[in-house]
């Protein structure tokens, strides 16, 4: 009897089977294709809307409930966009930005940054390994954060606002960081530990190592934070990258994405 192999599953149904929402699949099946470049510089991206111009900002008024990069109301002309706030190029000469209010596509450099929430993320994705760095400086912090876990939020992998690995420091009430994962709008912690607030109008380096099988690293001015593995593997193949600075009023410099 001529035997027949059975059909293999598509990569839809392995993902569905691990877990994963329809969205979270239907956002790792478009958002994950290998880097065209070595290293991606988010400062070299912005430069193309110029100096003291608005790169890319939503309202947020008409997105739908997960957002994306791709979805902002005006969305960047490179690899990045920015959904809830916008992001103004404060000098490509020394390449440093400057979240703030959003106003219009056409909106100017609005100086001091006022803007209660403001979110990145490129829409380019990598494949682990891959680096995610830069320099990060906090002016201020708004005194009016609603929830104390509120704080300033790394992405190693922003699949949409729903499906995303999460590192959070500064929250309100107390001196931790937290690395966890959010599939389909629900959060869960994989690991915690001490972390003081950082110095405010101070230049503080971080680094987020993305390693094959959801291994993540984090430095911070040089020292490691944790090195960890996600047990649910949730995005194990990469993705975009981002960063939530909602009620942080902030100033970035050298933020890139490369393969070590």
């Amino acid at each position: 009897m001529k035997q027949t192999r059975p059909p293999q599953p598509t990569r839809r149904q392995v993902l569905t089977a691990a877990g994963l929402s329809a969205a979270a699949v239907t956002g790792l099946q478009t958002a994950a294709p290998p880097a065209r470049a070595a290293t991606w510089r988010l400062h070299a991206d912005t430069a193309l809307s110029g100096q003291g111009k608005l790169y890319s900002g939503s309202t947020n008024r008409s997105q739908p409930r997960c957002d994306t990069a791709a979805s902002s109301d005006c969305p960047g002309p490179g690899a990045l966009s920015v959904y809830w706030g916008g992001l103004y190029v404060h000098s490509t000469a020394s390449n440093m930005l400057r979240t703030g209010p959003f106003t219009s596509c056409a909106a100017p450099f609005p100086g001091q940054g006022t803007a209660d929430r403001v979110r990145w993320a490129s829409a380019r994705a990598w494949r682990p390994e891959y680096r995610f760095a830069g320099r990060i400086l906090v002016r201020g912090i708004s005194p009016h954060r609603p929830d104390p876990w509120t704080g300033l939020v790394f992405h190693p992998v922003h699949i949409t606002n729903c499906d995303n690995y999460w590192i959070r420091i500064w929250e309100r009430d107390q001196p931790r960081l937290t690395f966890g994962r959010e599939v389909d709008d629900r959060e869960t912690a994989v690991l915690r530990t001490r972390f003081p607030w950082p110095a405010l109008n101070t230049w503080h380096t971080y680094r987020i190592d993305v390693l094959p099988g959801s291994r993540v690293r984090f430095h911070w001015n040089g020292t490691r934070i944790f090195d960890t593995t996600d047990p649910a593997h949730a995005f194990s193949g990469g993705g975009p990258v981002g960063m939530r600075l909602d009620y942080f009023d902030t100033v970035l410099h050298e933020t890139r994405v490369h393969r070590p």
